[in-house]
């Protein structure tokens, strides 16, 4: 028998994915315009509460093509599984790499604000609020885990060397030449200290 908690996380999914082709079977009949195309949201992601009654997703939302020029965002949503209804939680920024902290009444994801330099970790109360920075590192994280403690992370960002330039008065870009390695790193978010995940750096 499958447990109550895991039949609404699928009926949540399958309901996420109607919703998500809905706009294709509407434009079926007269096709779709380019227009239309810009106008589709899809989700994205989808990470399900470890108590099984919440869910959060991002929904992906394309910008207007004839305002500007720019990639389609990623935006949070919040929902409650046993109601079926979903509330807007961070759209004023892209988010991605969505998680639940354990131990934590909180949301993670990765995103990187105007302020920012590199993309880096933030979190949200369950209660709502405002998101808040609690990790960065030199270079952009790329992906993320959570250690069971909630609060130690393991992810992977480019290396953090640096190539010296070329004493020649020109700078000839040889393929595939100083390319930066993804290391794996450990952080203690609380304390923000980082070691590579190798034991050194």
């Amino acid at each position: 028998m499958i447990p109550s908690s895991l039949q609404k996380s699928m009926l949540f999914v399958l309901m996420i994915c109607f919703v998500a082709v809905q706009p294709l079977a509407a434009q079926s009949d007269q096709g779709l315009t380019p227009k239309d195309v810009a106008k589709m949201q899809q989700v994205n992601e989808i990470a399900i509460a470890p108590s099984g009654e919440k869910a959060i997703y991002t929904l992906q939302k394309q910008a207007d093509p004839e305002k500007e020029n720019k990639p389609a965002s990623y935006h949070l949503y919040l929902a409650d599984l046993a109601s079926g209804n979903s509330i807007p939680y961070v759209t004023t920024m892209s988010v991605s790499d969505i998680a639940f902290r354990p131990n934590h009444n909180s949301i993670t994801f990765l995103a990187k604000r105007s302020s920012d330099e590199t993309t880096s970790l933030y979190e949200i109360s369950m209660n709502g609020g405002e998101a808040q920075k609690i990790y960065s590192f030199e270079t952009a994280i790329g992906e993320y885990e959570w250690a069971s403690d909630g609060s130690h992370i393991a992810f992977m960002a480019q290396d953090t060397i640096t190539f010296e330039r070329s004493s020649l008065p020109y700078h000839p870009e040889v393929y595939e030449e100083n390319l930066k390695q993804r290391r794996g790193y450990v952080a203690n978010v609380e304390h923000a200290r980082s070691r590579s995940a190798s034991g050194s750096g």
